[in-house]
């Protein structure tokens, strides 16, 4: 059965049978895309995936009790124009962590944070709250969109669209998908199957903006493409059609890494998180680590453990924020 979290009791949330309950938590800002799409597109597009990730894991897991939280409208890394919300990186892994938290103190360990924002240290902080929640909580836990995503930028799902639809993609179609970065083809396309009323006709008469290298998109490059409209990739190649075959695929892999890693209680490999997640510097605690590197070499240089027992007995004041000084040993 799927049920909505906001509308169940306390009561009947206790009386799940917590081995074979499953949560979702749909993420995503609010964000500009385009003259064509809604501000609310990642967070439409994330309560759609998430309903078909659902659904074809209830149809595959009958006895399971499927949890769907109300989507959150928030996340980091987007495009700052009017109307258009976020937040520091670190809030979103905060924010999630608190969140999956709450849910493993009852017993609600089997958790799927979804997300269709391609910000990407939102992703990476997705990945981060997942891995927490993991440790500290034993949470069987995945946030699949990176792995996913990655997979639609490097062509992994264009011969199965072409096999699905009857009609392979072209040479530059397949080029098309490669720069599709923003409220372009697949997100355009996402919407037209999810929300089709909030699609403004002029997608169609939209013209292709392209840029190749994903490293050069921000702020001050939208901006100064195609006056500045904030869409990056061709929204006139988008149909209902591609969007629901695009989001089924993504779903079935989805699907894939929950049964495995939250069903099965597999380890989380490198291939099913963002390839981001390994560059140190992506990661919300780059700085804190550094620091802390920093300071033990520091440390090191400077008298290394003669300088840790002075500390300890109190000769030197290094005392954690709000805790009250402690007296010298006395031994």
């Amino acid at each position: 059965m799927i049920r909505n979290l906001a509308e169940m009791t306390w009561l009947e949330v206790q009386q799940l049978n917590l081995d074979e309950a499953l949560v979702f938590l749909p993420v995503s800002p609010l964000e500009q895309h385009g003259p064509h799409l809604p501000i609310g597109m990642d967070l439409f597009g994330a309560e759609f995936l998430t309903r078909k990730m659902a659904e074809l894991f209830q149809s595959l897991h009958p006895s399971w009790e499927v949890l769907l939280v109300p989507g959150l409208p928030i996340g980091s890394n987007a495009f700052d124009y009017p109307g258009s919300l976020f937040t520091r990186q670190r809030v979103i892994r905060d924010l999630l962590v608190d969140y999956g938290a709450c849910l493993a103190r009852h017993g609600l360990i089997h958790q799927v944070m979804i997300s269709v924002h391609g910000g990407t240290g939102h992703i990476v902080a997705m990945e981060e709250a997942a891995d927490i929640l993991a440790r500290r909580f034993k949470c069987r836990i995945i946030a699949p969109f990176g792995a996913l995503a990655s997979k639609y930028f490097h062509g992994g799902y264009d011969e199965q669209l072409g096999a699905l639809s009857g009609t392979p993609l072209t040479p530059e179609e397949r080029k098309q998908l490669r720069s599709d970065w923003h409220a372009g083809w697949w997100e355009t396309s996402l919407m037209l199957a999810a929300c089709p009323h909030l699609v403004r006709p002029e997608y169609r008469e939209l013209q292709e903006v392209r840029v190749d290298d994903f490293r050069k998109v921000n702020d001050q490059l939208v901006k100064s493409l195609n006056e500045g409209l904030g869409y990056l990739g061709a929204p006139a190649k988008a149909s209902a059609e591609f969007g629901e075959l695009l989001s089924g695929l993504l779903a079935v892999d989805g699907v894939r890494l929950i049964d495995r890693i939250v069903v099965g209680g597999g380890a989380v490999q490198p291939n099913d998180r963002s390839p981001l997640y390994d560059i140190p510097f992506m990661r919300t605690d780059f700085v804190r680590n550094s620091v802390a590197v920093g300071a033990g070499v520091l440390l090191t240089l400077l008298g290394g453990l003669p300088l840790l027992e002075a500390v300890r007995r109190g000769g030197i004041p290094f005392l954690p924020e709000d805790k009250k000084p402690l007296p010298p040993r006395e031994d």
